[in-house]
C-alpha cells in the first residue's frame, strides 16, 4: 500500500488506517489515475491505496487526517471484529505520527472536503468502507478510561487538528 501519496499539485497525504484513507485513496485514483482506478475496480477487495503510485524520493508538504481516538478504536473493533479490550491491549494499528512533522493535520469529523481541496481533488469525496454504527461496540467507562491513557498522544494530536 502506498503509505504516502503525492498529488499532482505537489501536496501529499500520509494515509492512516480508519481515518478516511479508503475514501481519499479511491478519490485520488478516480480523478488522477483513471487507468489505475479501473484496475482497482477489478480487484476492489484490496485497499485502493495499493494501486496509487509511490511518490519519488523528496520532501513534500504532507498532511494527515486524524480521528477521535475513541471513535477510531470503535471503528477498528468493528472492522477487525475484535473487542475493545483486545484493541486497547494490543492495537492492530499504529498510533498517530507526531503532528509536528506535517504541514497540515485535518480532523476527519470535519469532513473530507478540507483534505480533498489540499490534494487538488475537484469532486466530493464519498465516505467509503465505513463500519456500520450498529457494528461498533459501546465502550464501558473502564474501556474509555483505559483507551484515553493508551491513546493520550493521539488525543492531543486530534485536539490540535483543524
Amino acid at each position: 500500500m502506498a503509505e504516502t501519496y503525492l498529488a499532482p499539485n505537489g501536496n501529499a497525504i500520509r494515509f492512516l488506517p480508519r481515518c478516511g484513507s479508503h475514501s481519499l485513496a479511491e478519490a485520488c485514483l478516480r480523478e488522477f489515475h483513471p487507468d489505475r482506478y479501473a484496475l482497482w475496480q477489478q480487484d476492489s477487495t484490496r485497499h485502493p491505496a495499493q494501486f496509487l503510485p509511490e511518490p519519488p524520493a523528496g520532501d513534500y508538504p504532507t498532511a494527515i487526517v486524524v480521528r477521535d481516538p475513541l471513535e477510531r478504536l470503535r471503528s477498528f473493533c468493528a472492522h477487525r471484529k475484535s473487542t475493545p479490550d483486545e484493541q486497547i491491549a494490543k492495537p492492530a494499528y499504529r498510533q498517530y505520527p507526531a503532528a509536528s512533522g506535517f504541514a497540515r493535520v485535518f480532523k476527519m469529523e470535519a469532513g473530507l472536503g478540507g483534505i480533498a481541496a489540499w490534494l487538488g481533488l475537484s469532486g466530493v469525496v464519498e465516505n467509503l468502507d465505513e463500519s456500520p454504527l450498529e457494528t461498533k461496540p459501546v465502550l464501558t467507562l473502564k474501556q474509555r478510561a483505559s483507551a484515553r491513557v493508551k491513546f493520550s498522544a493521539d488525543q492531543a494530536i486530534w485536539e490540535g487538528a483543524t
